[in-house]
């Protein structure tokens, strides 16, 4: 049996919404709580501050500061940097005292930087987790070197294997590097949900995804727009959920491509609630997670495999990796709507292939995604030796 463990969360974001890290991190804490586990919150991160506060953890705000991801913010870092780390070092120190912590679980570049040789001065096991997507702000970020050199008291999980590789890029050493597939919580997320009733006289498609250029939704547009609808027996829909920065520009082009009436953008939480995420997925032909950049893992996917839906993801979603092409997915090449087109055209005439596919998903994903699988090997990282 596992020992009692004091967790302490931290993150300092760049930016923050409440999107699959944001999610994962709250079913963590709480699968952690279940098990007789403490778990507090600790950062600058809205989203986290709220959410986990509102499921009753304890949550300590602190001071926020510039994210060495930018040029200009990471001159910023570097100015702030000493009075960071006192003042984030002397409130890790007060709540170790407090919650007599065993454990510092840490999300942003910042608190690694600056808060891991304090956590391991004060005796707390350190793991990082990476869920970002990492591009040039890490790679060619001139604080990597620190990043390696702190990598060898720590441990560092990744949520895909992908990471594999990046990590060997950086230089991290391997024996600190752990891969651990996201999990999903398969009670909740699975074949025998009632879906919700969008309209049996349809077709439906559905994609929740941030509205960001990484995310593609904007070439999921464009395949849509592009569906030869003569070859289909019925009209279909398109169901997006999300919000993020380019909002604005995917309603022009919702105009531009005169599909009012047949996307339907929905605020994330809003109309259909978190609580009906397993219902809207059932309801739909087809779920699509048309990742443009790479996608640490693509949550959002596993979810919808689970329930049985068949799934479309492009080759930048780190979740392909775990997946069979064509047998319990359909994997297409990132930022080509051509593609994606042809892929959705395949499956909404041909209902024998359509309902294969969602069978073998839902099989793949109870078999690989499942969140107590995730939640031991997560323990066995913070109390390994």
């Amino acid at each position: 049996m596992t020992k009692q463990l004091s967790v302490i969360i931290t993150r300092f974001p760049y930016e923050s919404v409440l999107s699959g890290e944001e999610w994962h991190t709250i079913t963590l804490a709480e699968k952690l709580r279940e098990r007789g586990h403490h778990v507090a919150f600790y950062g600058s991160c809205p989203v986290l501050l709220a959410e986990l506060g509102k499921r009753d953890f304890p949550v300590h705000k602190a001071v926020s500061g510039p994210v060495p991801v930018r040029a200009r913010s990471l001159l910023g870092f570097l100015f702030a940097s000493p009075y960071l780390k006192i003042t984030w070092g002397l409130g890790l120190w007060r709540l170790k005292r407090r919650y007599r912590l065993s454990t510092v679980y840490m999300h942003s570049l910042s608190e690694k930087l600056l808060l891991t040789a304090w956590a391991r001065m004060f005796g707390l096991r350190v793991v990082w987790v990476e869920h970002q997507r990492w591009g040039k702000w890490m790679f060619g970020n001139p604080l990597r070197f620190l990043y390696r050199i702190l990598a060898n008291y720590v441990e560092i999980i990744g949520v895909s294997p992908q990471y594999k590789e990046a990590f060997a890029k950086l230089g991290v050493p391997e024996k600190r590097t752990h891969l651990i597939t996201n999990g999903i919580d398969l009670s909740v997320f699975h074949p025998d949900v009632t879906p919700l009733p969008l309209g049996n006289n349809a077709y439906h498609l559905g994609c929740i995804a941030r509205l960001s250029v990484d995310k593609g939704v904007d070439v999921l547009l464009q395949a849509f727009s592009a569906l030869d609808t003569t070859v289909l027996d019925k009209p279909v829909h398109l169901h997006l959920i999300g919000e993020g920065p380019l909002r604005a520009t995917l309603e022009a082009q919702i105009r531009d491509f005169q599909l009012e009436g047949r996307v339907h953008l929905y605020v994330p939480y809003g109309t259909i609630p978190r609580s009906d995420t397993p219902r809207f997925m059932k309801a739909l032909d087809v779920f699509l997670l048309p990742s443009a950049l790479p996608d640490p893992f693509g949550l959002v996917a596993a979810e919808s495999m689970a329930v049985g839906t068949a799934t479309i993801v492009t080759n930048a979603c780190g979740i392909r990796s775990l997946l069979s092409k064509d047998r319990d997915s359909i994997i297409v090449p990132a930022g080509n709507s051509q593609e994606l087109t042809r892929a959705i055209t395949k499956l909404l005439t041909n209902t024998k292939e359509r309902e294969a596919l969602a069978l073998a998903g839902a099989k793949t994903a109870k078999e690989h995604f499942s969140l107590d699988t995730m939640v031991d090997l997560y323990l066995q990282v913070f109390t390994a030796q």
